[in-house]
């Protein structure tokens, strides 16, 4: 609710912290509040307005209100709290300046990060201003300020870099700025300083001399931990000491920052005992790497590329917790040892463009952590590459531009995006497991011996060379690169026709050159970033592709071809081209011999030819002259080739001869092509030159519609009309009908021109995709957020078909859909790993099966087996399910589950909605669109995608995205509950409301009393807030068919218990609110108080009390409490009057 008007407050105190709920703003009478030291309204995201109510209150010590809702500047008065120690408001939406605070304020923490403050920093303040659009310098503090950090960083900061911080400074983070000056002497007084990061700044040297960076004042900063000055102009060298009394320093980074000279300690076996990342990198550092390195016990991650180093050290061989190194772009010479599996955890080895020489130990197959291994750029060499084959999780590899001869290995690891063998010696053909990489990115196995064929690609590769190879075969795996951005295949032997790389809207460069490829050259039309093709070299024939739609395009070349024709000329003004060396038949567009030198020679038959033209025009005031000089504009013939050989009237139709061009013609073509390039402009082209045709160029309109006069009986005519209209209904309905669905498809394209399918990665789905054509008999069942679901047939089996709608067809959408049957879940830098979930999933009996999909242009369909049984939703609001059916059906559902688990997915929306049934009711647990899949289902994953249904989901899904299965566990007792109750959770309150319960007053749906105790007991159990307390589907699957089985054998022990009872004169007559008792069948007690005896036709009362024998029957459950109140003996064995057996109350 609303904060109430008229405060009333008697301590000092006012804390209003985490009201998820209250809202509007904070009224101006809080300015009443004249001795209030705390305000607390930190974490309120609806409560907002600005900060005026802070006016007049000059007693605050501390104002919190971080990561609320507040708009408008800070107010000035905030320089009258003379008490002032903290204020925050980070995470709002201030704008403005930073006001000055008051001079006596003893202010220990300003927090202002993620607004929208500007302006100048004030003079005095204590401050964590960090991404904000801050100017001007910052200022002097006081040597007495009581301040322990600052953080300004990834502001716009200007001058010289403060002298002073205050009496105790403890962090001081000022990076990414443009901060000048020098690191200053005067801050060797603060002996507590931990962090110091002043990297990404405009920082230099105090002086011209080597040591005038004053990194000497490391020396007096020993409870360093982080240290970091990259990317400063520092110049200079390091003292020999400079980094000997870093005693707690755990990160070290002195990147691009020009500092020259070796890298020393004077005490190497005690320097850095705990440091764990030092970076070095893009400096110019010379001479052995440092030795001291390799006695610090805990280095994880060294940077010490882009240097001058020349050799290695071998003390680097202990540092047995190494995970990352990179030594590239050095000078470092010499051989690698076998010392390299020393280092098991190793993750990252890069030593490229180094002098490296000599083998690469197969030991190096040991490092089986590797993610990226580059030794590119030495002169190192192999006979094999099978020590590859054991790196599964490599994902980058880069051997180039070495003396490696051997083959491909037979495997390599699944997870590799990146893979660069070229400038090596590599022969043989390349193996089908290289080809399967379907996460592959780039491959370049360039300048190699490789031969053979290559096969289709399983991933969906951006960037592809193989050139200068001897590859043979087809291309038609270039049809299948929906990604493609480069593409090289040049220099092998590869023959046969060129598949069509038409819009695809990221491809930049294609060289298909010195090959014997044949055929028509395909067009490339529709590629926007397309700049460069080469095509030369080869046998393509036909004409010149077009490139319609592709302005990018910079330089074509075709040449050396046996291109005939270049009629039309699609490309842009500013690009270069080459369509030398073709037999180019004249004419051809002036725009190939204006910008590309192109030459064509007339070929073909002379004889003269007859052109007819059927103009719409006056015959008595027809022009020859003007006629035919328009004709020669419209053509590009020249006029003296033309003449009228005769016009008859009839409009005009004028017969027109086409001569043999003269001997010295440019760009004539012959008699045969010139009549065939008159006939095919068309009519619309004619008309913009002037000329009006009533039919097109070698055609009249009498020949198109010819009129026939004879004389035709009246009935004949008369049956005639009435056929013929009926003809016309039937023509009218059928062109309707084609028309809709020409519409339909219409729409479907024009939606899907909108869609950039290359930024979508097909890969893991190609082998799912079906034609759409395939699909029969659809019948709509329902309707979705995507579109409609329909019943249909595909192959003679029944199938589902959920299809998105036309107008649906976005890029988000078609990514949401894809969701379905492809997910994204883990990053690797800035490549994403696809991972089927769908169509790699195994078939269950409690798994609905997927079939496959349809893709644009046609319809975007999901296609799934049919549960002609419907949702389990509308089967138990239409029929009155027993309590055993309803364990049938949660004990199918945890089936399910448990096996997505088991396939490691989660399922993240699962609800009573989303389980279908089948014709014998059989639940199969459906819809996959929020689900992932991660390696490790035991530990959460964060995601910043959409969130599932609120009311199903648990409070870490809630409040942090954190999915497992163990949130799946907690939507399981949901849907218990659902299907217990036969309603909607909280049906009563908003989805905002119940999160905010779930997580915050820890509630949860209410229990029935008359819930079977099992059931009850894993209700709660799902419903823990303790994740790891919660069941896995593997514990719910053990209770509910042991429960199933349990209520099995009992029903069978009270059959036989009832049926001895009859033969003993008993009969049992079911009370109210007992059910029948089938055998196999779950149920809670037999109503005892009902048994009658009946002897000589009267009847007994028993009391009460039946007995059965102990062994043959359990009560289950036990009577509730008030039961055995008024009975104490029920569910007790006791012995009878009559029989010394014990017998079962």
């Amino acid at each position: 609710q609303s904060i109430y008007n008229e405060p009333l407050l008697t301590s000092p105190d006012l804390i209003l912290s985490q009201n998820y709920n209250l809202v509007g703003g904070v009224p101006r009478t809080f300015q009443n509040l004249g001795k209030i030291q705390t305000l607390n309204v930190n974490n309120c995201p609806k409560l907002g307005g600005d900060l005026y109510f802070l006016d007049n209150l000059t007693t605050v010590v501390q104002f919190q209100g971080g990561f609320s809702n507040f708009t408008g500047q800070i107010p000035a008065s905030v320089g009258q709290m003379s008490h002032l120690s903290i204020f925050n408001a980070m995470g709002n939406q201030l704008t403005g300046s930073i006001p000055d605070f008051h001079p006596l304020a003893n202010i220990s923490t300003i927090g202002l990060f993620e607004n929208n403050l500007t302006g100048l920093i004030p003079a005095n303040f204590g401050v964590d201003l960090r991404n904000l659009d801050l100017t001007g310098s910052i200022p002097d503090f006081h040597p007495l300020a009581n301040i322990s950090t600052i953080g300004l960083f990834e502001n716009n900061l200007t001058g010289l870099i403060p002298a002073n911080f205050g009496v105790d400074l403890r962090n001081l983070d000022v990076s990414s700025n443009q901060l000048g000056g020098y690191l200053r002497r005067e801050w060797t007084r603060y002996k507590n300083l931990t962090v110091l990061k002043l990297n990404d700044n405009n920082i230099g040297s105090a002086g011209p001399n080597y040591y005038d960076n004053n990194l000497a004042i490391l020396q007096s900063l020993q409870k360093l931990k982080m240290f970091d000055v990259s990317n400063n102009p520092l110049g200079g060298e390091l003292l020999i000491d400079a980094f000997d009394y870093l005693d707690n320093i755990e990160v070290l980074r002195l990147s691009g920052c020009n500092l020259s000279g070796i890298v020393e300690v004077s005490s190497s076996t005690l320097a850095m005992p705990y440091l764990q990342t030092i970076d070095l990198s893009n400096n110019n550092f010379i001479r052995q790497l440092p030795f001291w390195m390799g006695y610090c016990p805990n280095v994880i991650n060294v940077n010490m590329s882009n240097n001058h180093f020349t050799e290695l050290a071998i003390s680097w061989a202990i540092m047995s917790k190494l995970e990352v190194l990179d030594l590239s772009h050095n000078e470092i010479a010499g051989e690698i040892t076998n010392a390299v599996a020393i280092w098991p955890y190793m993750q990252v080895l890069l030593l490229d463009d180094n002098q490296l020489s000599g083998p690469i130990p197969t030991e190096m197959g040991n490092l089986t952590r590797l993610t990226r291994l580059g030794l590119s750029r030495n002169n190192l060499y192999a006979e094999n590459l099978n020590f590859l084959s054991s790196m599964r999780q490599l994902e980058k590899l880069d051997l180039s531009h070495n003396q490696i001869m051997s083959e491909l290995p037979d495997s390599m690891s699944d997870s590799l995006t990146y893979v660069d063998l070229s400038h090596n010696v590599l022969w043989g053909h390349v193996n089908t497991s290289i080809f399967n990489l379907r996460h592959l990115d780039t491959m370049d196995l360039s300048n190699n011996r490789l031969s053979g064929a290559v096969e289709t690609f399983r991933g969906d590769p951006k960037y592809i060379d193989l050139s200068n190879n001897t590859f043979m075969g087809d291309v038609n795996f270039v049809g299948n690169l929906l990604s493609i951005v480069y593409l090289n295949i040049s220099g092998n032997q590869f023959t046969g026709p060129m598949p069509s790389l038409a819009n695809r809207q990221k491809l930049e460069t294609v060289d298909i050159s010195s090959n014997q490829l044949s055929g028509q050259l395909p067009d490339f039309t529709g590629i926007s970033d397309l700049r460069y093709l080469n095509a030369s070299n080869n046998m393509f024939s036909g004409a010149v592709p077009s490139f319609s739609q592709s302005q990018s395009l910079s330089q074509f070349d075709v040449s050396y071809n046996n291109i005939t024709l270049a009629r039309e000329a699609s490309f842009n003004k500013s690009a270069s081209c080459s369509t030398s060396h073709n037999p180019l038949r004249c004419p051809v567009d002036w725009a190939y011999i204006q910008r590309c030198s192109t030459t064509c020679q007339a070929i073909g038959n002379e004889t003269v030819r007859s052109v007819v033209y059927h103009l719409d025009l006056v015959y008595e005031t027809f022009d020859a002259t003007d006629f035919l000089s328009k004709l020669s504009a419209a053509t590009n013939v020249t006029q003296s080739r033309l003449s009228i050989n005769n016009t008859r009237p009839g409009s005009v139709i004028a017969t027109v001869d086409v001569h043999p061009p003269s001997s010295g013609g440019s760009n004539e073509g012959s008699v045969e092509d010139t009549v065939q390039v008159m006939e095919s402009i068309e009519i619309q082209e004619y008309e913009s030159a002037g000329l009006p045709l009533l039919a097109p160029a070698g055609q009249t309109a009498e020949k198109a519609a010819p009129n026939v006069s004879q004389s035709i009986p009246t009935g004949a005519i008369a049956g005639g009309v009435i056929a013929g209209f009926i003809c016309l209904v039937v023509i009218t309905v059928i062109i309707f009908v084609l028309y809709r669905n020409h519409l339909r498809r219409e729409s479907y394209k024009k939606q899907f021109a909108m869609v950039d399918i290359t930024q979508l990665n097909t890969a893991t789905v190609k082998k799912s995709m079906i034609d759409y054509e395939d699909l029969k008999s659809l019948e709509p069942i329902g309707s979705g957020a995507f579109g409609i679901v329909y019943k249909g047939k595909w192959r003679e089996t029944q199938v589902a078909v959920k299809q998105m709608r036309a107008e649906h067809v976005t890029q988000k959408q078609l990514e949401d859909f894809l969701h379905e049957v492809s997910v994204t879940e883990r990053r690797r830098e800035s490549d994403r790993e696809q991972v089927s979930i769908l169509q790699g999933l195994k078939a269950h009996p409690n798994i609905v099966t997927f079939i496959g999909l349809t893709l644009p242009p046609q319809p975007v369909s999901l296609v799934t087996e049919y549960c002609s049984g419907g949702s389990l939703y509308s089967h138990l609001r239409r029929v009155n399910c027993s309590i055993e059916e309803k364990y049938k059906f949660l004990n199918e559902i945890s089936l399910g589950m448990l096996h997505l688990h088991k396939e490691k997915i989660i399922h993240r929306d699962l609800a009573v909605r989303n389980i279908l049934l089948t014709r014998h009711l059989e639940a199969k647990v459906a819809d996959f669109g929020l689900s992932r899949e991660q390696e490790d289902t035991e530990e959460a994953s964060q995601t910043q995608s959409k969130v599932g249904p609120l009311k199903w989901m648990a409070p870490e899904a809630i409040t942090s995205r954190e999915y497992s299965i163990k949130s799946d566990v907690f939507s399981f007792g949901v849907v218990m509950w659902e299907v217990l109750e036969v309603r909607e959770p909280w049906d009563d309150q908003a989805a905002v409301e119940v999160a905010f319960g779930v997580v915050h007053r820890h509630q949860r749906l209410p229990i029935s009393d008359d819930t079977p105790p099992v059931l009850m007991d894993l209700m709660e159990r799902c419903w823990r807030a303790d994740r790891t307390l919660r069941p896995d589907f593997g514990d719910i699957t053990e209770a509910l068919s042991q429960q199933r089985e349990k209520d099995a054998d009992t029903a069978n022990a009270t059959d036989h218990c009832i049926a001895q009872l009859k033969q003993e004169g008993y009969d049992h007559d079911l009370g109210p609110g007992t059910k029948t008792v089938e055998s196999g069948t779950s149920h809670e007690y037999i109503d005892v108080f009902k048994v009658k005896r009946y002897e000589g036709g009267e009847e007994l009362a028993m009391n009460g009390a039946a007995y059965a024998h102990c062994s043959e029957f359990n009560v289950t459950p036990e009577p509730s409490v008030e039961e055995k109140d008024i009975y104490p003996d029920l569910g007790k064995c006791v012995m009878t009057e009559d029989e010394d057996i014990p017998r079962r109350n």
